[in-house]
């Protein structure tokens, strides 16, 4: 689901499970942006400019989730992982952002370890929070 978390920019998309959150982010299209080492360039009226990485970008959005779940002042913390969608292999992993192609969402979702302190009961909650927050 996309979730406007408050601070004016939304989540694009924010799957809730058995291990907390995952802000998950899709890669721009080549055509926009591209990776020239360990920068990011996109495309403007005046030629390719330096941007933001998307996978930055995607780590930020977790640790801002992570942040406003916490707001509710809850006896316990949600984890809030990050990851990108790109099919092109050689853009490498950061220790905040997991790369994975479509086909490995749901397997990269399945992998992450449970969060014991999320019951069934605080899952429900956070869920309701979110709808209410689209």
């Amino acid at each position: 689901a996309s979730v406007a978390v408050g601070d004016g920019r939304p989540i694009p998309g924010l799957v809730v499970g058995r291990f907390g959150a995952a802000v998950i982010r899709d890669l721009p299209p080549a055509t926009s942006a591209r990776h020239a080492g360990a920068y990011w360039e996109g495309r403007s009226g005046q030629g390719w400019i330096r941007i933001e990485s998307p996978l930055d970008r995607a780590s930020r959005d977790a640790e801002r989730v992570r942040r406003w779940l916490a707001e509710d002042d809850r006896d316990y913390l949600v984890r809030v992982y990050a990851a990108v969608i790109a099919d092109d292999p050689t853009i490498a992993r950061t220790p905040a952002c997991a790369v994975i192609t479509d086909a490995q969402l749901e397997p990269w979702l399945r992998s992450l370890p449970v969060q014991r302190s999320l019951s069934q009961a605080r899952r429900n909650q956070l869920v309701a929070r979110l709808v209410g927050h689209r």
